[in-house]
């Protein structure tokens, strides 16, 4: 009796045109990517988002030398983006360019002045977090009609409140 020879290749596509073993992987190809990879692929088409959660719209803000502490979430800052802050005096038209916060695992935190520490007390100002790819530095001034393209922005409005030894 002649013994039939198979190639590995031929062994293979004999295995892979079972229905049943076909099925079978597949599912288990499906599984592992549902189980593991929905949160990369997620990351892959989702956008830029940034939120302020701190300090939130409405709230007060107090004076320090230090500045205030302004924390939030964002989501995919990374190759030429940037997440900045930036402070803007109601109702002037300047938005100050804050210094550049820090993110770790999705969450940022940074430092704002809301003024000095005898000027613009009881005045409100606006907050913006944002996303951009533009290269931007501490200090700098921007007008809003020169507002830098972003791809993600958070905006709330605070008022400011005298230093704590200030009455």
């Amino acid at each position: 009796m002649a013994r039939a020879e198979y190639s590995e290749v031929s062994i293979v596509k004999r295995i892979w045109h079972n229905s049943w073993f076909r099925g079978l992987a597949i599912a288990i190809i499906v599984g592992l990517v549902t189980h593991f990879g929905f949160p990369y692929i997620d990351d892959l088409i989702a956008e830029p988002t940034v939120e302020i959660t701190s300090p939130m719209d409405g709230e007060e803000a107090q004076w320090t030398p230090a500045g205030h502490l302004v924390t939030g979430t964002c989501r995919k800052v990374r190759g030429d983006l940037h997440l900045y802050i930036a402070v803007h005096p109601l109702p002037t038209d300047s938005w100050y360019v804050q210094r550049m916060p820090t993110i770790m695992d999705g969450n940022w935190q940074g430092v704002a002045f809301f003024g000095q520490e005898k000027i613009g007390i009881g005045d409100r100002y606006g907050l913006c977090a944002f996303i951009s790819s533009k290269t931007l530095h501490e200090g700098q001034i921007i007008a809003t009609e020169d507002f830098p393209d972003h791809v993600a922005k958070a905006v709330v409005t605070v008022s400011r409140l005298a230093a704590h030894n200030q009455k």
